[in-house]
């Protein structure tokens, strides 16, 4: 008499192997349920199995014909499941399943269901499975890192993660440093928790060898990877172990191995495509400086510095409640930042799969959206007077906006994106304080001047004869020659800068200074001072009512 209920459970491939297998599953003598995967050039020899099923202790027959008889049985009847095991962990080549290491996020039903690449192991997955439960995870950890432009960013950038094929990106890295006990570390928690472990023993670390970096960036592949405490690193020896780490990482290709090593593959599993956020004391440029070297454009465009906490601020918060006194706030921001880390401890994992699930929607429609948001972010920085390096991380920084915005979008974060771009180009500002920057306040006051005269509320003249309804325009532009001249309404264009202090005054002295502006009055012919609506003036619009509106009247100032 067998006990074993053997049953042929699945027929299993192995993409990056080619390799086929045959499950088993079947009860023990002592009543567990196990299961035994046998190389399918083995798995319809029945003496085989029925050794290998003994070896895992099955409730088999004690009868040996009785117990052939049974496998054979087994052996002939189809399997209940077909798996294929993923070649790398991320998107699919045709995007519609996202491979993570413990699942597969999938917008198809298949006759083959994608299971995670079979060489992952259960260590290797430790601490990553989801738990917890998205609203909760965005209550205690998504909510408060929103008053840290640090927070903002590092989230937005696990986000990104699954973009960087969208964005036509290469790997890429941020090094965020401090003092200890600033919170640079609970933000790094937080950002993996997104779409991973939720411990800081859990993380990756600089100890790790260049080998298991290279594993850990095919486990990681479209996923943000933390590498935390660069401080186990000896600090003469740190900048060799992290220049190497960085442009192997920016290579986005494992290392080459000895063809026996288990983890040799010659397929395309061992490219990856990650974004990875370390973090120190210190900068990288000061284990440079220890070990008497610099750092080239390279390696700067490959992984961006960015300082954890601001000149003012004693932690990485950046922002208090209104009503909370000054001499209060070190001690709630120690709070905010312990509520962070048990709130990750509970809940992680589970951020990411809903973007991944909105992503998946409408793809046509999410693609267009990355290359929108990455355009306004770029649309907004003097990238002229950018070195070719900061030009690469400006890049990276939009990837990583709009990252936070599609997760906005997916109702995963509830940020302000006017908040988060300006979370994110702080942090940018902060990591490249170049003179360009220094000397022109009004990048972001151009960048919406910009933006809203290339938009749909103002009218393109055709001809002189052209007519329009000026109730539905905020203005028009028509060719004066080779220029362009538009003419805005002024209450529109003073709406454009509500939202930038001082905006409104400094384009429009700006456009003085360019010699685009058409004034009522010159500031220089009058010895009084000059009323606030100087460059204002009345002028009737060519529209079906010729109706006199007050305008401010330029040449097009970003001609070249």
């Amino acid at each position: 008499m067998s006990n074993a209920n053997l049953r042929h459970y699945a027929n299993i491939e192995d993409e990056s192997t080619g390799e086929a297998f045959e499950e088993f599953r079947f009860d023990t003598i002592s009543g567990r349920r196990e299961s035994i995967v046998m190389e399918r050039e083995r798995a319809d020899q029945t003496k085989d199995v029925r050794l290998q099923l003994r070896k895992f202790n099955a409730d088999l027959s004690l009868k040996g014909d009785r117990s052939s008889q049974e496998i054979e049985e087994a052996i002939n009847k189809p399997p209940a499941h077909y798996f294929v095991h993923s070649a790398r962990t991320g998107w699919r080549e045709d995007d519609t399943a996202f491979v993570t290491p413990w699942a597969t996020i999938d917008s198809k039903t298949r006759r083959r269901t994608i299971l995670p690449p079979r060489r992952i192991t259960d260590a290797q997955r430790y601490g990553g499975k989801p738990r917890g439960d998205l609203e909760s995870w965005k209550k205690h950890v998504a909510t408060p890192c929103g008053f840290s432009d640090l927070g903002m960013t590092m989230l937005a950038a696990a986000f990104a993660a699954p973009l960087l094929k969208v964005g036509d990106r290469q790997s890429f890295g941020l090094h965020v440093h401090s003092a200890s006990k600033r919170g640079k570390s609970t933000m790094l928690l937080a950002a993996s928790s997104a779409g991973g472990v939720g411990r800081e023993e859990e993380m990756p670390n600089w100890s790790a060898t260049s080998a298991a970096i290279g594993e850990l960036c095919r486990i990681h592949c479209d996923r943000l990877m933390s590498i935390n405490e660069a401080g186990l690193l000896a600090k003469k020896k740190a900048y060799a172990k992290m220049q190497s780490t960085i442009y192997q990482i920016a290579e986005s290709r494992e290392r080459d191995r000895h063809s026996k090593s288990g983890f040799a593959t010659t397929d395309d599993s061992a490219c990856f495509r990650i974004i990875f956020i370390s973090n120190a004391e210190h900068p990288i440029d000061y284990y440079a400086r220890l070990a008497d070297e610099g750092r080239d454009e390279g390696e700067v465009a490959r992984c961006t510095e960015i300082p954890a906490v601001r000149r003012n601020r004693t932690t990485v918060i950046d922002r208090f409640p209104v009503d909370l006194p000054t001499d209060q706030r070190v001690a709630w921001a120690r709070k905010l930042l312990n509520r962070i880390r048990k709130g990750c401890k509970i809940h992680h994992g589970v951020a990411l799969p809903a973007v991944i699930r909105f992503m998946m929607k409408n793809q046509v429609r999410a693609k267009h959206l990355v290359k929108l948001y990455m355009k306004e972010f770029m649309d907004g920085l003097d990238t002229v007077n950018m070195s070719g390096a900061v030009q690469h991380a400006a890049g990276n920084c939009a990837l990583i906006y709009a990252g936070g915005c599609i997760a906005i979008d997916a109702g995963v974060l509830d940020y302000d994106k006017h908040d988060l771009r300006r979370a994110i180009d702080q942090c940018f500002r902060d990591a490249f304080q170049t003179a360009a920057e220094d000397r022109d306040p009004l990048l972001r006051a151009k960048r919406i001047l910009r933006r809203s005269l290339e938009g749909d509320r103002i009218f393109h003249m055709r001809s002189a004869r052209s007519s329009f309804d000026a109730v539905s325009f905020d203005g028009y532009v028509a060719d004066d020659g080779e220029k362009k001249k538009y003419v805005i309404r002024a209450r529109s264009m003073r709406e454009w800068f509500k939202k930038e202090p001082c905006g409104h005054r400094g384009i429009v002295e700006w456009l003085k200074q360019r010699g685009c502006l058409q004034p009522r009055q010159s500031r220089s012919s009058s010895t009084e001072r000059p009323p606030a609506d100087w460059a204002e003036r009345n002028l009737a619009w060519p529209d079906k009512r010729a109706t006199t509106t007050r305008s401010v009247i330029f040449d097009d100032p970003f001609a070249k």
